[in-house]
């Protein structure tokens, strides 16, 4: 049966609408076409920087955002992409936002069945040009309308991923590019992102990390390795990395000493998450079919309903972000999935929209919480297995990428002149360094990551601080005074140069310098209550070693 023998009366409505919508746009896209009557004809390959479609697969009614990034022109002052469906019948949509040479269209398909972007006209600096995207692969430019709520086979939506870029690459052929992808991606939600739960709120972005399993059961077994093991491991090396941004902190639902009630499990992870301020919720997982034969990583999203719909926004968008630093890793990309629940009272929205099949997505939808499901890799497929799931060290590489996924999605970044600390249960000792470098492989060999300590000034405005290393107490010391550094250094101590700088007193925030006699070691912490509190407990308060910009 074909899709447009499956619409329902609520899709036949839907597309009346639309209909009445496409004739006023069309006859929009006829006036511009007179400006465009003396256009200048481009190659795409060599006007076009990235093209990027928000949804491969969305239902009739739902909005559409595709972003054309110029490569040479700039001042666009009108532009209109043409969409043609596959009876051939096109569609003029009129430009909705201009971001530097990334051009924005929004707009609701006309069209059922394959779509295809087919050609761009615009305006820039007085001039007209035109852009025929027929000889761009169709993979890269195209996508699906599907019937309203219509379900497939399968269940799921779609199993391809949603996001199409294509890029030159220097020569006649054009090809998918990662980083292109990323940045096209952050072009669209950087016009319409918000925080879906409450947008007024302010302070850190809180990101809640549900480590799958933890705190009920083992998850799948397979190859030795049981999955709450491996996502309590991922969920930490992934908070550590968030650690290391601004204007963000990462929380846990549940730790390996929490027991969840085995009937309101996802109803509790998704409260826990609430509690905590979450503005989105990431569930950490690993897949597995039983026989091995499945291979790859796969997010699961929030399907495209009418109820609460800015998660499905939010959780497609930040799920591409996620699988495109773990493609980086080497998995197989098998794209942001869907799956809802044909209509049931029992788990309907309150609006009547099919609720999403995954209940943790669906507990979460009801409280306006965006929330994804993360499948890494597969635990029983034997490629998987060994190439990102046997070790620590490749399980930090899938935490670090969940991690930078949605930094990506967010726009967090590291603060210039960041400081991060680690502690090593072993030694007792904590480290201090700017080298985000050094503190990645530090975590993978045994240190604890503890995120950033505080924050260097740049060497033009603050004071040098000095790092020594004593290699039979395997201790660093720091210090601003430069006959000390000087007198540690006369005595075997290695002196390694200038670690950070101190901001001026009057505008910085104190770091306390504390030392213990027993391990001959010294600490440093700009949280006044941590001073207060080691100092009660036999560690000698030294008052301030220097100050952290902010």
């Amino acid at each position: 049966m074909s899709d447009k023998a499956c619409i329902s009366r609520r899709g036949a409505i839907v597309s009346a609408s639309l209909i009445a919508a496409s004739t006023a746009m069309l006859a929009a896209g006829r006036a511009y076409g007179e400006e465009f009557a003396e256009a200048t004809l481009l190659s795409p390959n060599d006007a076009i920087s990235f093209l990027y479609i928000d949804n491969a697969q969305l239902e009739a009614g739902a909005e559409q955002n595709v972003v054309v990034s110029l490569s040479q022109h700039t001042r666009v002052s009108a532009a209109v992409l043409t969409v043609q469906d596959e009876a051939g019948a096109e569609q003029a949509c009129t430009l909705s936002s201009v971001q530097d040479n990334a051009l924005l269209f929004t707009f609701f398909p006309s069209g059922m069945g394959s779509c295809e972007v087919a050609r761009l006209q615009f305006k820039a600096d007085g001039a007209a040009y035109e852009i025929d995207l027929s000889e761009v692969d169709e993979s890269y430019r195209s996508y699906k309308v599907a019937p309203v709520a219509l379900a497939y086979s399968d269940g799921e939506a779609a199993s391809g991923p949603d996001l199409h870029v294509y890029t030159g690459d220097g020569g006649d052929e054009l090809a998918e590019s990662a980083s292109i992808e990323e940045a096209a991606s952050a072009a669209v939600a950087a016009a319409s992102r918000s925080r879906a739960a409450n947008p007024e709120k302010t302070g850190p972005l809180v990101i809640a990390l549900d480590p799958g399993h933890v705190g009920v059961s083992s998850g799948a077994v397979a190859n030795g390795t049981s999955e709450a093991n491996a996502t309590w491991k991922i969920a930490q090396f992934c908070k550590a990395e968030l650690d290391s941004y601004q204007k963000v902190t990462a929380v846990f639902t549940v730790t390996p000493d929490d027991r969840l009630g085995s009937s309101s499990e996802l109803r509790e992870r998704v409260q826990r998450a609430l509690n905590q301020g979450a503005d989105v919720l990431v569930s950490l997982h690993l897949n597995s079919t039983g026989v091995g034969n499945a291979y790859g990583a796969e997010v699961w999203a929030p399907h495209n309903a009418s109820y609460n719909n800015e998660t499905h926004a939010v959780g497609t968008d930040l799920g591409n972000q996620i699988l495109a630093q773990l493609q980086k890793l080497g998995l197989t990309n098998r794209g942001v999935k869907f799956r809802w629940i044909d209509p049931d009272p029992k788990y309907d929205y309150p609006d009547g929209s099919n609720g999403d099949y995954y209940g943790i997505i669906r507990e979460a939808r009801k409280s306006n919480l965006p929330a994804i499901i993360v499948e890494h890799a597969f635990l029983d497929n034997w490629s998987d297995y060994n190439n990102f799931l046997n070790s620590d060290a490749k399980l930090q590489s899938l935490g670090i990428a969940d991690a930078r996924g949605i930094a990506n999605y967010y726009g967090l970044s590291h603060a210039e002149g960041t400081v991060y600390r680690l502690y090593h249960a072993g030694t007792l000792d904590h480290h201090y360094t700017m080298d985000s470098n050094e503190y990645r492989v530090l975590g993978s060999v045994g240190w604890i990551q503890e995120g950033i300590a505080w924050y260097s000034d740049d060497k033009d405005h603050g004071r040098p601080v000095y790092r020594l290393y004593h290699a039979a107490t395997l201790n660093h010391h720091y210090t601003m005074d430069e006959n000390e550094y000087r007198v540690l250094g006369s005595v075997g101590w290695k002196q390694e140069g200038i670690a950070w700088y101190s901001a001026p007193k009057d505008e910085g925030k104190p770091v306390y310098r504390l030392y213990h006699e027993g391990t001959l070691d010294h600490h440093y912490t700009k949280d006044a209550n941590e001073y207060r509190v080691l100092g009660s407990v036999g560690w000698k308060q030294e008052d301030i070693a220097w100050y952290s910009k902010e």
